[in-house]
């Protein structure tokens, strides 16, 4: 799978074609897409291989655009894998007048009509390959000829049916592109709620969490008196060995959840961030969100644990190789630390952090890769006739309309969290008023801890007159 910049495919094919029409490879410069065009047809391109390089020509142009926008938020996202993001970037916003490339190749010896296209269907089959990005492959390459191939088979279907059933087959298509991009929304409201949500724990933590943390500890505290005398009750002859075998199991598991609470709550301090609204601009965040859905919609295409279960082309991977892909999308549902510590005037308040998911794209692609699969698989048409290509669409279709379903249901069970609604409140909450919680907190605290030494002395009392 080999990527290549316009001018590596232009001097590849104009030095290996033995044409004589470009002696000069470095003088080639078009200046819009009908020089590529014309180039593409003077060199012998069919016509999807002349539309793949009207494309990449484009897509430069845009990518050398936006690499020349170097603005404050995206000097605040310098990394290692900057490049790559300069690309996603690029990629999600990737526009193209399709019907203006329908008229130039038509003004070339009706060259998409000769094709087997009318304006309508070309304009999807230009959905089909920026969304495919066949664009970014080399022009003679593996991947581009198998689509060229798919897509010829495809109009040979075509060819002896009905026009209602070829409008049928377009319209399906057409529809399939353009679902996978109705995830984006949902997929990415799920993301910001999610992190928005983690933000307002922090923020509760780092205001309530030392007066929270120690009602919770004597809470524990009574709760595991209790426990142990309620066991007593229902069984008198217990040895004090056998209370505590009995209680231990429940007993670590309260322990082992305090210990993660006091953990949460002496980093609280340490997760806040600086980054204001002020330090990137409006326009950057929104175009920063736009381009966090495609990344985000990717992974969850490829990685998702159903679309793992369910794809029969991954059945090639090997076991570990499955465990790697369940692990990694754990991870990326994880909020990280890098995404917590935001305040609601912040703008990581409600975003994930693009390199931690850039990143976890770049492995999911790459473990795919190894194992043989086409990270586009997803996408790819299945099916050898009519039928059965028209029924994996309309199947491909109703399964993103079910995912949109979940997402807007978590989305609904996120926004309806009681616990998070009464945090946020809290830290709304005048300074005063939040004294006065944390106030009622130690109180409270102070009575389970009374009433947990009170049953510690039973308890002791119980088992030292036992032994006397």
């Amino acid at each position: 799978m080999r990527t290549t910049s316009f001018l590596e495919d232009i001097h590849h094919l104009v030095t290996g074609s033995g044409t004589p029409a470009c002696p000069d490879v470095d003088s080639i410069a078009p200046e819009s897409s009908r020089d590529v065009i014309s180039l593409g047809n003077r060199l012998g391109r069919d016509l999807h291989q002349a539309l793949a390089l009207a494309i990449k020509w484009d897509w430069e142009r845009q990518l050398d655009k936006e690499r020349r926008h170097q603005t404050g938020m995206r000097l605040a996202m310098k990394g290692p894998a900057m490049g790559a993001l300069d690309t996603v970037f690029c990629k999600a916003g990737f526009t193209l007048d399709a019907n203006q490339l329908f008229q130039t190749f038509q003004d070339h010896g009706h060259w998409a009509h000769r094709s087997g296209y009318s304006s309508l269907t070309f304009g999807v089959l230009v959905k089909e390959m920026v969304l495919l990005e066949l664009y970014a492959f080399s022009n003679d390459s593996r991947e581009l000829e198998d689509y060229i191939q798919r897509q010829t088979r495809s109009l040979e279907l075509l060819d002896s049916r009905t026009e209602g059933e070829k409008a049928a087959y377009w319209t399906a298509k057409e529809d399939f592109i353009d679902c996978s991009k109705r995830l984006d929304e949902p997929l990415m409201s799920v993301e910001r709620y999610r992190v928005r949500n983690a933000n307002i724990r922090w923020q509760w933590m780092k205001t309530f969490g030392k007066s929270y943390f120690e009602l919770k500890k004597q809470s524990i505290r009574f709760e595991n008196a209790k426990m142990r005398m309620d066991l007593l009750e229902i069984n008198p002859q217990l040895t004090y060995a056998e209370l505590v075998q009995l209680a231990s199991e429940s007993e670590a598991e309260k322990e082992k959840a305090l210990n993660a609470l006091s953990r949460e709550v002496l980093s609280a301090p340490g997760f806040e961030k600086t980054i204001l609204m002020d330090d990137a601009g409006e326009t950057d965040f929104i175009k920063h969100q736009q381009n966090l859905k495609t990344i985000f919609r990717k992974i969850f295409l490829l990685i998702h644990p159903d679309r793992l279960c369910t794809n029969p082309m991954y059945e090639n991977l090997t076991a570990s190789q499955k465990k790697r892909l369940e692990h990694l999308w754990h991870e990326v549902m994880r909020v990280k630390d890098l995404e917590i510590g935001f305040e609601e005037r912040q703008i990581g308040y409600q975003v994930r952090n693009v390199t931690c998911l850039l990143d976890a794209l770049l492995m999911a692609e790459k473990i795919l890769k190894n194992a043989g699969i086409d990270t586009r698989v997803h996408l790819i048409i299945g099916g050898d006739t009519y039928e059965e290509q028209l029924a994996w669409l309309k199947d491909a279709i109703a399964r993103v309309d079910r995912e949109i379903e979940a997402a807007q249901a978590e989305l609904l069970a996120l926004l309806k969290d009681e616990d998070i609604q009464e945090k946020s409140a809290m830290n709304r909450a005048s300074g005063q008023q939040q004294e006065a919680i944390k106030a009622e907190m130690r109180s409270r605290a102070g009575k389970f801890k009374t009433q947990a030494k009170e049953l510690e002395l039973q308890l002791e009392s119980y088992f030292f007159k036992g032994a006397a």
